[in-house]
């Protein structure tokens, strides 16, 4: 199963993901061997420093063996087509953990290839910051009926935070600058779970809120 965005999982495999990754939290050796013997190819098509320490070292505390390609190697979208390297890849690693400037880019290599590719960030979503976010949440109070607030504009964590929110039992707010707000199509696919409030007024965004989430204004 790939696992490019939230919203790809249903709220009890979201509810799920969160109870397992705050269980490992509690005690890394749960599952110490459950990626024996495996490998993983994390690509980063733009610099990183918390999702690669975080990816690399979670892979190899599951028991795993981590592959880690920059664009400089890849040459995604130059060299290689987003389809050709999902081939090469998958004939030789078990997961693809790919961070790209492009959701389409990520969308192929996922078409292309049998190994299961999970979205370490694109343009369009940041799904595993946002189960991240959850388990925080989760330590501090129930997901259930959490009002949490973004502030900033409707970027691609943003959405990620929405969809989690809501599948989640939430109320997911957000207060952003006027021309920045959420792509219409993910809000509306989001409030079949649950609400979301948009305005361009902070203040009104955070009163109530049990969880003030910031970012770029």
């Amino acid at each position: 199963m790939d696992f490019l965005r939230v919203s790809d999982l249903t709220p009890d495999q979201l509810i799920e993901l969160v109870e397992l990754g705050a269980a490992l939290k509690a005690n890394p050796e749960l599952h110490n061997e459950a990626l024996l013997g495996k490998s993983v190819a994390i690509f980063f098509q733009k610099p990183s420093l918390r999702t690669r320490v975080s990816t690399e070292l979670a892979v190899k505390q599951l028991g795993g063996l981590t592959i880690v390609l920059d664009q400089a190697s890849v040459g995604l979208g130059g060299r290689e087509p987003a389809g050709d390297i999902a081939r090469v890849l998958d004939r030789m690693v078990d997961v693809m953990a790919l961070r790209v400037f492009h959701q389409r880019d990520l969308e192929a290599i996922a078409l292309a290839a049998d190994a299961p590719v999970i979205n370490l960030l694109s343009d369009d979503a940041h799904p595993c910051q946002a189960i991240a976010d959850l388990i925080t949440i989760a330590e501090n109070r129930p997901l259930h009926r959490a009002i949490v607030t973004y502030v900033g504009d409707g970027n691609n964590v943003a959405v990620s935070l929405m969809h989690a929110v809501v599948r989640t039992g939430g109320e997911f707010r957000i207060a952003h600058p006027v021309g920045y707000a959420m792509p219409a199509e993910e809000v509306a696919a989001a409030e079949v779970f649950g609400a979301v409030i948009q305005t361009n007024d902070p203040k009104e965004a955070v009163t109530g809120a049990h969880v003030v989430y910031t970012d770029v204004w």
